[in-house]
C-alpha cells in the first residue's frame, strides 16, 4: 500500500494529499497521531483547507468533521467556515457545519452574521435560510449596519426568503 509520505512527521504531506482529495492518506496521517487540527503556516487548519477548496470534497469535510475537526475555527478572513459556506451559498456545507457545532448567529470581524449573508447573495437561497433558521439563526439579531436579516430582506424586497409565521 502506497502512503505517499504522509505521516505524523510531515503535515506538509497531509495537506498535498487533503487537496489531491485523498481520504484514505488524511485518514493514516490521523490514525498515525498526526493533528487534527494542524494550522499550516498561513493560519489554515485541515477543516478549513477542504471546506474552502476550489473542489470541495465533502467526503473529506464529513471524514474530519466525524474525526472531530473544530468546526468553529475562524478563517484568517475573519469569519467563520459557515460564512464562507453562505457566501458561497453551498448548503450542503453550511448543514455539515451547523450539525458540527458551528454558531449560526456568529458574527465576522464586521458584525456580519450567516443569515444576512444569506439574504445579501445575488441569488438568495431560501432553503438555506430555512436550514439556518432550523439550527438557531436569529432572525433579528443585528448585524453590521445595525440591521437583522429580517429587515434587511424587508428592505430589500426578499421577504420571501422566509418563511410565513
Amino acid at each position: 500500500m502506497r502512503d505517499n509520505g504522509v505521516s505524523a512527521r510531515h503535515p506538509e504531506k497531509v495537506i498535498d494529499a487533503l487537496y489531491a482529495g485523498d481520504v484514505r492518506a488524511v485518514e493514516r496521517y490521523l490514525d498515525a497521531g498526526g493533528d487534527l487540527n494542524l494550522v499550516d503556516a498561513n493560519g489554515d487548519t485541515l477543516l478549513g483547507l477542504a471546506a474552502t477548496a476550489g473542489d470541495l470534497s465533502m467526503r473529506m469535510v464529513r471524514m474530519l468533521l466525524k474525526r472531530g475537526a473544530d468546526a468553529t475555527v475562524r478563517l484568517r478572513e475573519g469569519g467563520t467556515l459557515l460564512h464562507f459556506a453562505v457566501r458561497t451559498l453551498r448548503k450542503d456545507l453550511a448543514l455539515a457545519l451547523l450539525r458540527a457545532g458551528c454558531d449560526p448567529n456568529a458574527a465576522d470581524d464586521h458584525g456580519e452574521r450567516a443569515l444576512r449573508l444569506v439574504v445579501l447573495a445575488f441569488d438568495p437561497r431560501a432553503e438555506l435560510v430555512e436550514a439556518l433558521l432550523e439550527h438557531g439563526a436569529d432572525p433579528h439579531a443585528k448585524g453590521w449596519g445595525g440591521e437583522s436579516a429580517v429587515e434587511l430582506a424587508a428592505r430589500m424586497g426578499r421577504q420571501g426568503l422566509f418563511p410565513a409565521r
